[in-house]
């Protein structure tokens, strides 16, 4: 299985989404985070999710795998 610039560009969204997260929580004050922090780490949520699920959507499409659909 091959990884593509989509899912390492998901990946590292993830990864910077939580980091940031979680070192807006440990800066004074401690305990709070910021709106910035958290619609930054939204952003990379959403991002990472459209990134990925027009991937399976496309790939359900063009191969078909649920039989359901045409």
């Amino acid at each position: 299985m091959k990884v593509t610039f989509k899912e390492w560009t998901a990946l590292l969204m993830l990864i910077a989404g939580t980091g940031l997260s979680v070192a807006g929580f440990c800066t004074p004050p401690l305990g709070e985070i910021s709106d910035s922090v958290l619609w930054f780490f939204a952003q990379c949520l959403l991002y990472a999710g459209a990134a990925l699920g027009v991937d399976i959507i496309i790939d359900r499409k063009i191969n078909n795998k649920d039989g359901n659909r045409k």
